[in-house]
């Protein structure tokens, strides 16, 4: 489930493409500029192209500059990738806490429907002693009292199953 939702987040993607972009940026301003290559037309008439001119310059960063720039973008990377480490932690975090409070409602609604078919039994086994005369009246409506209250148990567990199922699921 945690690698099924890593790879199909917009948040995971958004962060990985950030990293990427930040590592891009970095491997630019490491490498040295390309050189302007820049061609100029004569000027004037009738100089028989001999005045054309045709200049190549290259541009180098002297001291700190450089180096301090790629300092910058490494940090600014070495953040980026931080960020989404934790976009990603966050994500399993969530996904492992969607599928265990789903695990767990599940177990409640299984404890709720063993409860509520002890109260049955229960309610059973008190309707047939007041036949018989063995018990009170009292006892046969208590029983009825802590059927009704297990069912709601069993409908209300069975809807936190559910809420929690399509949790997970999102």
């Amino acid at each position: 489930a945690v690698a099924i939702a890593q790879a199909q987040s917009p948040l995971t993607k958004g962060a990985k493409a950030r990293v990427e972009g930040a590592t891009a940026q970095l491997r630019g301003a490491k490498a040295l500029p390309n050189p302007l290559l820049t061609l100029s037309q004569p000027v004037g008439q009738n100089t028989g192209g001999l005045d054309e001119s045709i200049f190549i310059s290259q541009s180098l960063e002297w001291g700190e500059k450089r180096r301090q720039h790629t300092h910058a973008l490494n940090s600014e990377r070495l953040s980026t990738i931080a960020e989404a480490e934790g976009i990603i932690s966050d994500l399993k975090l969530s996904v492992q806490s969607a599928y265990i409070e789903a695990l767990l409602s599940d177990a409640e609604w299984r404890l709720a429907e063993e409860t509520l078919a002890r109260a049955q039994a229960f309610t059973k086994a008190a309707e047939v002693q007041f036949q018989a005369g063995d018990v009170a009246r009292s006892n046969v409506v208590r029983s009825r009292v802590e059927l009704n209250r297990n069912q709601l148990a069993l409908e209300t567990a069975k809807t936190e199953r559910e809420n929690q199922i399509g949790r997970a699921h999102v």
